[in-house]
């Protein structure tokens, strides 16, 4: 049917705007699109494809929009026998970028994606992602609560074991803990591409990706935009919208990304990140001036972390992290000061085989 509006829209010089809205009155009963971006992702598909196939939704009422750009490995062969399976899911392969395109990367198979999609709500999620089965339900019913929600943030860790997975995942679920008590205070948080809900309302509104800024955290700079265009949004924190990821093959790049767009976009969280790197430093100055100041400052940090640790814990209904609160003091100080060390030092930015200044 699509296909038909897009043809009868050039026939009768219908814009793209006007396109949009005729998909949208054609499919009002579809509620929910999931868009996922896909390069070389063989080896998590696997994972990506138990998660989607255990989504539990009350309505029914969603579509799978899977994206694969310009994969080498068999990453599209997987996707197309995955949509042979499920009636829901259909698979894009992303045509090759024309040289008067702004768009790079995953923005840009997201936006084509959307351009596709039929859905009222528009879910992201990664590859490397295992979803929960009520994952639809909890991201959407923050909608129902709120007509001016723009933009909904669920919780994305990591498993409790092996030990590094565990860290990396407690910081991730301890910084969404804390922009969840700051979004209480309407104090701005971060978009999250692995576990983000956008109404359609709002990403036509911003244009889309294609509207805004290119920036190598899209997920930002989409959230960004549509808190900017006067849209609502809500950090989410409960066992329906908790979903695992795996850690980066490359720790260090992951990171270099992350804190060149957090100061590209100048966000508050990429200057806490560099006053985390400092932690170790300061505490040995400290120690110099007064070692017992310094037993003090780290006692009270180790308190505040563990009770902090108990309360995301409790909150998401999961267990194993706790044990671990100690170590993680001293890994976050340590990764945070080498990560920054990194980046100061790299030059380009990599990821997925792509460089970008």
């Amino acid at each position: 049917m699509h296909f038909w509006l897009e043809a009868f829209s050039v026939k009768c010089g219908i814009n793209e705007q006007a396109i949009i809205f005729l998909k949208s009155m054609n499919s009002k009963s579809l509620q929910v699109s999931i868009l996922i971006a896909l390069r070389n992702e063989e080896k998590n598909i696997p994972r990506l494809l138990q998660g989607l196939n255990s989504l539990e939704s009350k309505d029914e009422e969603y579509e799978i929009l899977l994206g694969d750009d310009h994969s080498d490995d068999g990453t599209l062969a997987m996707l197309q026998d995955f949509a042979q399976q499920n009636g829901r899911v259909r698979v894009f392969s992303i045509p090759e970028r024309r040289t008067d395109e702004k768009l790079l990367g995953k923005a840009r198979v997201l936006h084509y994606l959307a351009e596709k999609a039929s859905g009222k709500y528009f879910l992201f999620t990664d590859a490397d992602i295992l979803l929960p089965e009520k994952w639809i339900e909890g991201m959407t019913e923050a909608f129902s609560r709120n007509n001016k929600l723009g933009v909904a943030i669920g919780v994305t860790g990591m498993k409790s074991r092996p030990l590094l997975a565990a860290f990396q995942g407690m910081e991730w679920m301890t910084t969404l803990y804390f922009l969840h008590l700051l979004d209480k205070l309407k104090v701005e948080g971060t978009g999250m591409g692995n576990n983000m809900a956008v109404s359609a309302e709002a990403y036509w509104a911003v244009g889309g990706f294609e509207g805004i800024p290119f920036s190598i955290v899209e997920d930002y700079a989409i959230y960004k935009a549509i808190i900017d265009h006067g849209f609502e949004s809500e950090q989410l924190y409960n066992p329906k919208v908790l979903a695992y990821t795996v850690p980066p093959e490359n720790f260090l790049k992951q990171r270099q990304r992350w804190i060149t767009g957090g100061f590209q976009s100048k966000s508050y969280l990429g200057l806490l990140g560099l006053v985390q790197s400092l932690w170790i430093p300061l505490m040995i100055l400290l120690f110099f001036y007064s070692p017992l100041i310094t037993a003090v400052v780290l006692g009270i940090q180790f308190l505040l972390n563990a009770i902090t640790v108990y309360s995301w814990q409790s909150k998401l209904k999961i267990r194993g992290y706790l044990r671990l609160a100690p170590l993680f003091i001293v890994y976050t100080s340590v990764a945070w000061l080498i990560q920054i060390t990194y980046w100061v030092f790299a030059k380009e930015v990599e990821w997925k085989g792509r460089t970008y200044n």
